[in-house]
């Protein structure tokens, strides 16, 4: 089992590595927006929020859009997680060096879901560093 402390970082340990090389934040804020049709049965649409990034942020953090970047956009089920050699190409496009020593801290102020989304890629180690 994993413990707390393996998952989570504090603020003042964040404050004290922002200008480490080896550490990415990614902001993968968004949002599931949910209409009931009927009981059982929902329209749901998934909105990144860029607007809020660009509106304030971390120092140093990247945004990821959890709806567009790093998923399937062919798969006919919405926001399945990409395939690898897509999610490669979303984290160069987010400056990600291929190095096995990054430490990359997903952070979702609107939802602890999308992050997870990074967390699943990084077990063992990330595909796009094999």
């Amino acid at each position: 089992m994993t413990k707390r402390d393996d998952l989570l970082i504090e603020t003042n340990w964040l404050a004290d590595h922002l200008t480490d090389p080896d550490i990415r934040i990614v902001d993968m804020r968004g949002f599931v927006r949910a209409v009931p049709v009927e009981p059982g049965l929902e329209n749901v649409t998934y909105v990144g929020a860029a607007d809020l990034y660009g509106a304030g942020h971390i120092p140093g953090a990247v945004y990821l859009d959890w709806t567009r970047d790093i998923v399937d956009l062919d798969d006919p089920v919405p926001a399945q997680i990409a395939p690898a050699e897509a999610f490669a190409a979303a984290m160069a496009a987010a400056r990600w060096p291929s190095s096995p020593r990054r430490t990359w801290l997903p952070t979702g102020l609107t939802s602890p879901r999308h992050p997870n989304r990074l967390r699943w890629w990084q077990q063992p180690s990330p595909p796009w560093l094999q």
